[in-house]
């Protein structure tokens, strides 16, 4: 009896360590949740960063196929850099209460298809985080944490490294045509650390933090406490290609990229011009949302309950499939991921690979991903093209964990961009496509 009540705590604590060492991805669980979005408070185009004691909020949205209202709550994970969760209890990262229910919501207006619109601002008096750090905001059903809507990430910074981002065309000649070069300087304001080498972690993503990532750069240290990444054989991103984009803001008029807008009793399908490939042709400068979408309906009052869900049909002719792998539709629109969801289909009729997603109505980029079978690599340059022209935004993270910490710290958060200097600000529709919402 003792050994087996041995073995059943062995496996007990197994289970806790593999939980607890899992890394937590953005994920929808349900398929009548849509169109999921977290990013600071009246600005629907920023990154979901938010300064720590600040003024800053964060508004996460999404809606709800379901007719009915549900018991919908939350509660939040904080995690390292790494996305694993931290061995820290609730009460240690964050105020308030653990389970929140989510109480804001408006019924669709006007639409063919029905929905629920909820919405959250983050903090607020019932859950406000109280350290830095990675965190989820995890969404479950009727009180129970264990019926999992979605999960979502979000970052809270302490602003307390002084950082210093450069982009600038490749000085080694190999990688002067597709190549982009970083080059990151970072001061950390931190006391009692041991060696700052090893509890500096710093991260870099091109466009998305769940998109393309560099990080254990190469780094060295100088004599007043700055860290150095400047490696001219490594600290480089492939260029890429501007995004792709159509404008459905509108049902009544056929933007540039709409071929053909079709209506039935209870729904309306977009066909998009079928595309071509864009690997062997010369860059074209194109003004893009590097990705992301925004939600809009030029002909309503308040595109959260009066834009409509609309089918958009892509297609991507090509003489015969490949054999070694699948083509993907990527961007923010099927969550910067290739799965069954984002995957085409190859039609032998056509000679196109073919793809329909449901979307709520505004603007979006997307491109054409290329993965090998087996492999978890996402090719974006295969089928789109690769230039060092191409404008992409690039995300700093600088982390600290002191030796004896229980948990990893954001100290640092900056933006860049390969062509211009990156300014916080609200677009105010000066971006492609957002005239006339």
């Amino acid at each position: 009896m003792r050994k087996k009540t041995i073995i059943l705590l062995l496996l007990s604590h197994f289970l806790i360590f593999s939980v607890n060492s899992q890394i937590i991805k953005d994920s929808i669980y349900n398929e009548n949740i849509k169109t999921v979005q977290i990013y600071k408070n009246g600005w629907e185009l920023s990154y979901p960063v938010i300064i720590l004691n600040s003024e800053d909020k964060l508004k996460l949205s999404f809606d709800d196929f379901n007719k009915d209202l549900k018991n919908y709550c939350y509660t939040l994970i904080h995690c390292n850099a790494d996305w694993e969760p931290s061995d820290l209890s609730f009460s240690q990262f964050a105020e308030g209460f653990e389970q929140n229910q989510i109480t804001d919501h408006l019924f669709s207006s006007n639409t063919l298809i029905n929905y629920l619109h909820y919405s959250l601002v983050l903090p607020n008096e019932n859950c406000n985080p109280t350290i830095s750090g990675n965190y989820i905001i995890k969404v479950y059903d009727d009180f129970d944490d264990k019926k999992i809507v979605f999960m979502k990430r979000f970052y809270i910074c302490e602003n307390i490294a002084a950082i210093d981002l450069k982009m600038l065309q490749p000085e080694i000649a190999k990688y002067m045509k597709r190549s982009q070069q970083f080059k990151i300087s970072v001061k950390p304001n931190v006391e009692d650390y041991t060696d700052l080498k090893t509890e500096i972690r710093t991260f870099i993503f091109q466009n998305n933090p769940s998109a393309g990532m560099k990080t254990n750069i190469i780094s060295r240290l100088g004599e007043d406490n700055t860290l150095f990444y400047d490696d001219l054989d490594s600290n480089l991103f492939e260029g890429g290609n501007e995004y792709r984009n159509f404008d459905i803001k509108s049902t009544k008029y056929q933007s540039p990229r709409i071929q053909k807008i079709e209506f039935a009793s209870n729904s309306c399908s977009i066909d998009l011009y079928p595309d071509e490939l864009r690997n062997r042709k010369q860059y074209f400068f194109d003004k893009d949302l590097n990705g992301n979408y925004y939600i809009a309906n030029s002909l309503g009052i308040n595109k959260d309950r009066d834009a409509d869900y609309l089918m958009v049909k892509f297609s991507l002719p090509l003489k015969d499939p490949f054999l070694e792998g699948d083509v993907y539709i990527y961007g923010a629109l099927t969550g910067w991921e290739c799965n069954k969801t984002s995957k085409m289909v190859y039609n032998f009729q056509t000679h196109s690979y073919y793809l329909q997603l449901l979307l709520k109505q505004g603007y979006y980029n997307y491109l054409y991903a290329f993965k090998e079978h087996e492999s978890n690599e996402i090719d974006l340059t295969y089928l789109e093209g690769n230039h060092f022209e191409t404008e992409n935004d690039y995300l700093v993270f600088v982390y600290y964990k002191q030796f004896s910490s229980r948990y990893e710290r954001l100290i640092g958060f900056t933006m860049g961009n390969s062509i211009k200097k990156a300014e916080e600000k609200k677009p105010e529709n000066k971006l492609p496509g957002l005239g006339g919402e």
